[in-house]
């Protein structure tokens, strides 16, 4: 049986967001005649409209024009070189191309060439792995799991790609809302039900500062880059369902029943993606509507100081999939593009992938 992956971009009338619209653009499909998309962790966009997606399943990176016809497969699945155990995460800036192999603990940085053609130009140990990355000039955000000198973890750091100095960003305590390794511990036993609601963790950055939210928190953490100092916001609105592990979740984690396990986490808000340009903070967030039976995503739009200028729910985009949605997202600074897709099934209950693509204009 064939999957059918449809990548669509809807036009409406734009969406005020104060001094902000919203819009979304133009449509396209991604024809699967040569390859079947598997299971897509995370995509990006080149400069030239290319869409990069990175097929965690299958274990390669599939390629595709503007138009989405297929033009070919970065690497494939496999313990050597040029191959990937578990493609994860990527991200595309300035014709760099760097995705994460979580199984091989390891960051894989690459030159666009153009036309398909892909070098690869640099490779950085990932020891505890990533839920995201950005490329910011010649260094790369990573949220992940790093440790200093000292042994203290880290959630999200920056590296540099020819030095491989590291600098910490967010302690790893800051992630769960403690304000030191001392508070840390005294409720590490509450914090250590963190998983079953999530560990991804979400980042971004403008010229000075870096942007980092855990999944299971609405808490945007801000850091300067240069001296460290950080600070938080996010506006929790009746929308959001604040994530907390109920003894039906607990049960249903230790029991390891999927089913209950999805039901549970249906009641709750999950973040998945957040992005940033120097006039302003975006953040995503899902809440599951039983009466449709699928997810709707919330964009939540701040100033660089942090006040909540607006939050709606996106058009079209609709996962009717019982799961929480994957953190499939792609900004473009440069054109101001949020690309986001959705995963959904069809009458025939084929996967059906598809992007909405909004442009933010100020």
């Amino acid at each position: 049986m064939i999957k059918k992956t449809i990548l669509i971009v809807l036009c409406v009338s734009p969406i005020l967001l104060h001094a902000i619209e919203c819009k979304l653009s133009r449509t396209f499909d991604i024809r699967q005649e040569e390859v079947l998309l598997r299971t897509p962790y995370s995509f990006c966009v080149t400069h030239r409209d290319e869409i990069i997606v990175v097929d965690g399943r299958a274990g390669d990176i599939k390629i595709y024009d503007s138009k989405g016809k297929f033009l070919g497969i970065l690497g494939k699945k496999g313990p050597g070189p040029g191959e990937y155990m578990q493609p994860v995460f990527c991200d595309y800036q300035a014709s760099r191309f760097a995705v994460i192999d979580m199984h091989k603990k390891r960051l894989l940085i690459y030159r666009d060439e153009g036309g398909g053609d892909f070098r690869i130009s640099g490779e950085l140990p990932c020891w505890g792995g990533g839920f995201d990355l950005r490329i910011r000039g010649r260094e790369i955000l990573v949220s992940g799991l790093q440790a200093n000198r000292e042994k203290r973890m880290y959630s999200l750091y920056q590296v540099d790609m020819d030095s491989r100095n590291v600098r910490f960003l967010v302690p790893y305590w800051d992630k769960f809302g403690q304000s030191s390794w001392i508070s840390f511990m005294k409720k590490r036993v509450e914090i250590a039900n963190a998983p079953i609601i999530g560990l991804f963790g979400f980042c971004d950055h403008t010229r000075d500062h870096a942007y980092f939210v855990w999944e299971g928190d609405l808490r945007i953490i801000k850091t300067d880059i240069k001296t460290g100092k950080s600070s938080s916001f996010g506006g929790k609105t009746a929308n959001y369902r604040q994530p907390e592990v109920s003894k039906a979740m607990n049960r249903a984690y230790q029991a390891r029943d999927k089913a209950a396990l999805t039901r549970e986490r249906q009641n709750l808000s999950c973040i998945n993606g957040l992005f940033a340009h120097e006039n302003y903070i975006g953040l995503l967030y899902g809440n599951y509507f039983p009466q449709s039976g699928g997810w709707r995503i919330y964009l939540q739009l701040y100033s660089p100081e942090g006040r909540l200028l607006e939050e709606m729910i996106l058009p079209e985009v609709s996962i009717t999939i019982p799961f929480k949605p994957a953190p499939t997202m792609f900004f473009d600074k440069s054109r101001q593009t949020l690309h986001y897709m959705y995963h959904r099934l069809d009458e025939e209950d084929e996967d059906r992938y598809s992007i909405a693509v909004f442009r933010i204009v100020q």
